[in-house]
């Protein structure tokens, strides 16, 4: 599709509107919250039960244990702080850390980085609800908070990264899940390892 609309559009024969409508349908819209949940729901799954069947059996006559349970290990999440987040897409992480904190009984490190690590707070239920306050204002730098992780011997079941992606500086792949979140208005280049999604 996008190669016929560029070769219509040098041809000069692109309709009203067409544009537009090709461009909304290569960028298919995601709910970044639903991403989310499956991914920590993902990290959570860690024990067999058969009070919930697999489906993907059940229908087949097979009644097995599907893997499922509500223990979720640390999340680490990372929050850019560089100046280019804004507050609304603080208040809506904040909401989301909530909602994973009202779903799950488990401790959210929050790490406020730009160029180095400004703060770390870490919450749990007690601490509901949340109100996510920035800390720092420079440049960006994505190894800090990988490697607060590796200098506080902490293993997260995954950690997630609210950025605009405006850096290439990144460490190497960890060996735990990690999700990229960046607004939908303002990101740079997607990142080479990891999962990523549009906020």
């Amino acid at each position: 599709m996008n190669q016929a609309l560029t070769q219509a559009k040098a041809m000069g024969k692109v309709p009203g509107g067409m544009e537009r409508l090709v461009k909304e349908m290569l960028e298919p819209k995601v709910n970044w919250a639903d991403v989310l949940r499956n991914f920590l729901e993902t990290a959570a799954r860690n024990d067999y039960s058969w009070l919930r069947p697999n489906r993907n059996y059940l229908a087949r006559g097979f009644y097995t244990p599907s893997l499922y349970s509500r223990e979720l290990g640390d999340v680490v999440v990372a929050v850019d702080t560089s100046g280019s987040i804004s507050q609304d897409d603080l208040n809506q992480f904040g909401s989301e850390i909530s909602a994973i904190l009202e779903e799950y009984n488990t401790t959210v490190h929050v790490i406020y980085c730009d160029y180095n690590i400004n703060a770390v707070e870490s919450f749990s239920q007690d601490d509901l609800p949340l109100k996510l306050k920035p800390f720092g204002g420079g440049g960006t730098d994505f190894r800090p908070p990988f490697q607060w992780v590796e200098d506080n011997q902490v293993t997260p079941v995954c950690l997630v990264y609210l950025t605009d992606l405006y850096c290439d500086r990144y460490p190497p792949e960890p060996d735990y899940p990690v999700l990229w979140v960046y607004p939908q208005h303002n990101h740079w280049k997607i990142p080479e390892w990891g999962e990523a999604i549009s906020m």
